[in-house]
């Protein structure tokens, strides 16, 4: 909110569990609601839902949460930040419409902006979901895709876990490696490290493409109309 001007409020919105989704600019002074938002039902799954792509990209990812929640971390702070950084040009361009159009003109351009970061972290999403079902599938972490070269690893519970479950049997004594809150393995971490590398330079391009579109829709002041539907 801006306590000096009420046409600069807007609110990061999100539909799905903070920890899986992707949170985008909506501004208040707005015609309708975006259909990624408002037209999608729990009964009957919607590929143009931000609710439901947020959702497999939670439900994905928690499988291998481990493992797999630093990409969508990664995700979360390259998405998030490319359109903070918007919203500023968006306000500029915003006022210049009302003093020069008139209100109407400038919600419809708010309306129009709010559309697009709808659009774009709905597709950023499906490309973040579709690389997890790549890296991360069959009980196995898949690496190598800027060498050319996969490379399985086997993913399993830790042993202090297996231990402390039984897994091994009466009679085994427990190593004492690897507890909750150690350090984790010189493995472990290199290969949290490069999923999260991969991933920041997986999104960036994913960036360029995406957020550079609003970036080019904002400075242009492109119009396109998206059909707006009631949640039945």
């Amino acid at each position: 909110m801006d306590p000096a001007n009420a046409d600069n409020a807007y609110l990061w919105f999100g539909q799905y569990a903070p920890h899986a989704s992707v949170y985008a600019p909506v501004f208040a002074k707005v015609d309708r609601v975006p259909t990624e938002y408002s037209a999608s039902s729990l009964f009957a799954f919607d590929k143009q839902s931000s609710f439901w792509v947020n959702a497999l990209v939670g439900n994905w990812a928690a499988r291998f949460y481990r493992f797999a929640h630093p990409y969508v971390s990664a995700a979360q702070r390259q998405l998030e930040t490319g359109a903070e950084q918007l919203v500023a040009d968006i306000r500029e361009q915003a006022a210049e419409m009302k003093r020069r159009d008139g209100d109407s003109a400038m919600r419809q351009f708010l309306t129009e902006q709010s559309e697009l970061f709808a659009r774009e972290s709905v597709a950023s999403m499906w490309q973040l979901f579709e690389y997890l079902v790549t890296v991360f599938h069959d009980g196995y972490e898949m690496t190598g895709f800027d060498k050319g070269e996969l490379h399985a690893k086997k993913l399993f519970y830790p042993k202090w876990w297996l231990e402390l479950v039984g897994f091994f049997g009466e009679g085994h004594e427990p190593s004492g490696e690897g507890q909750p809150g150690a350090s984790m393995s010189s493995g472990a971490a290199s290969s949290e490290a490069y999923g999260v590398s991969y991933t920041v330079t997986l999104l960036s391009c994913l960036l360029t493409g995406g957020l550079g579109v609003a970036a080019g829709v904002v400075m242009s002041r492109k119009r396109a109309k998206t059909e707006y539907h009631r949640i039945q």
